[in-house]
């Protein structure tokens, strides 16, 4: 609508109306340079990340050691009553798409958060191209993808720089998206199918898309519905049906072992968190979505269709062990809507309280500057080990000696974190959290790992904490390690100092056991 078509305006309204919507843009483009200022930093904070082979994730190592057992030509599900015992606790892709780097680029943690920090900026371009179809203007665009990046991977380390299976599967979801949103001709129904399809095979929760894109095509046309959802149907039907039938764990990995469990205590942590990242975004999405009721249009009614779906996720906010990830396709669709209501506020012209209500909404965005900048909080949800939190990958000899020896070492190693378990090329033998969950749960019998440890099997342990800690450390009220598990290496592991800040435990000598200990294992 043109200004033409109003009713004028008193003339002494007209220098002020002209100057509060001069105001406006002048806003919006402070805020878009101060978005640019963070997203800069964000960036160069995951460049360093991908290229900085000192710190791991705790959960990057759990990620890389599936993707080394598919490159070393193992299977990748497996049933969990037999080693290693490691739950693989997502659909394929990713790990395949790892092991395939792997095996012929090489190994290292590079190469994968090489394959997230381009996910994450194909994402992100993604959601800038969405808003920019939406809105028909290339400004509102490059709002929602800072926007995107600034505030959509949470922590002080970029979630689009770690070895994860997650940026991946947003950025095919988000493609899907677009793909739909350009029209519904067959060819293209069926490309963004796919592209839904290679989401979920990502991770098993980025169902949004293909919530989202099936809802519209029914309020569209019902016959085509079909053509969308099938590549979903097949790929996912098909992945459950081969691994089953292969292996015999998909469904007890992808399924079973992965639903912890889902608690009060658990959502209160990631709350502040998702609320200092998102609040304002998500209110000026439903202030735009309340006045304006975008779904009236095709386009629309997806860009809130899929908004509405991507916020299924943030149920698993409550689940044990979950993290800032959970929101990232959130973050996305927020982005575009959000980015969509400040244009369409800056462009009103009706009345007075209009064009203060455009200003005011970009004010708002003081509220994420003003606290805690988006480069704080903790990488993984509060309660773990700060050792944990982010694993030393120390590039000094002393390193690379303990590597070589954990590589060497002839007989079983247990670690945690993992990392050099997979920087030596090794399988791992315990993966302690979610083997003790599974423990409490009266889902695995720890007794053949006790075994293992009792007859003499293991030989080294490297700990980033010492064995005490490990024994009394129970976030949420979840012992980190299997009780009998820890119990058995106090009782037959000698503490031998520290190498490259890792606690080291060897075997004691034959016959020799703790005495302050109750004995788990049978005299020898």
């Amino acid at each position: 609508m043109t200004s033409s078509e109003h009713a004028p305006y008193p003339r002494q309204f007209g220098w002020t109306l002209r100057s509060i919507r001069w105001a406006r843009y002048l806003a919006l483009g402070i805020l878009v340079a101060a978005l640019g200022l963070i997203v800069a930093a964000r960036l160069a904070q995951g460049v360093d990340r991908v290229l900085d082979v000192q710190f791991a994730e705790y959960g990057e190592s759990i990620v890389y050691g599936q993707a080394l057992r598919v490159a070393k030509g193992e299977a990748l599900y497996h049933p969990l009553d037999r080693p290693p015992y490691s739950v693989t606790a997502y659909t394929p892709l990713f790990y395949l798409t790892a092991a395939a780097i792997q095996k012929f680029v090489g190994p290292g943690f590079v190469w994968g958060r090489l394959l997230s920090f381009s996910s994450g900026l194909v994402a992100a371009g993604l959601v800038a191209s969405l808003t920019a179809r939406g809105a028909g203007s290339r400004w509102p665009a490059m709002l929602a993808g800072l926007l995107f990046l600034a505030f959509g991977f949470g922590t002080s380390v970029p979630w689009f720089s770690l070895y994860r299976v997650d940026v991946l599967g947003v950025a095919f979801s988000v493609a899907a998206i677009f793909v739909l949103s350009g029209g519904t001709d067959s060819r293209r129904i069926v490309v963004a199918g796919l592209l839904a399809a290679l989401a979920l095979m990502s991770k098993q929760s980025f169902i949004a898309a293909d919530v989202a894109g099936a809802l519209w095509l029914l309020s569209i046309d019902r016959r085509k519905t079909a053509l969308y959802v099938l590549p979903t149907i097949a790929f996912v039907g098909g992945s459950v049906v081969w691994f089953e039938l292969r292996d015999g764990g998909f469904l007890a990995n992808v399924v079973f072992a992965n639903a912890n469990p889902t608690m009060l205590e658990q959502f209160l942590l990631l709350a502040p968190l998702l609320v200092e990242r998102q609040l304002v975004p998500v209110v000026i999405t439903v202030i735009y979505l309340l006045t304006v009721r975008p779904w009236t249009a095709n386009i629309g009614r997806l860009l809130v269709l899929y908004w509405a779906a991507s916020a299924i996720t943030l149920v698993g906010l409550a689940k044990l062990g979950a993290a800032d990830n959970y929101w990232i396709e959130f973050a996305g669709s927020t982005a575009v809507l959000a980015a969509l209501g400040l244009w369409h506020f800056c462009q009103q012209r009706e009345t007075v309280r209009a064009a203060f209500a455009g200003f005011g909404l970009i004010a708002l965005f003081a509220f994420p500057f003003a606290g805690a900048p988006p480069f704080s909080g903790p990488e993984v949800p509060a309660g773990f080990p700060d050792r944990l939190k982010s694993a030393s990958l120390r590039t000094s000899d002393e390193f690379q000696q303990l590597i070589e020896r954990v590589k060497d070492e002839p007989g079983d190693v247990l670690a945690d974190p993992l990392d050099v378990l997979d920087l030596a090329g090794r399988s791992v033998l315990l993966e302690p959290f979610i083997f003790s969950i599974l423990t409490q749960r009266g889902q695995w019998d720890p007794q053949p790992v006790v075994q293992r440890i009792c007859l003499g099997q293991v030989k080294l342990v490297v700990l980033a904490y010492s064995l005490e800690y490990g024994a009394r450390f129970a976030p949420l009220g979840y012992s980190w390690w299997p009780e009998s598990v820890i119990s058995a290496i106090q009782e037959r592991m000698l503490p031998a100092g520290t190498q490259a800040d890792r606690y080291i435990y060897i075997q004691r000598p034959t016959g020799e056991t703790d005495p302050t200990r109750t004995m788990t294992c049978p005299s020898r």
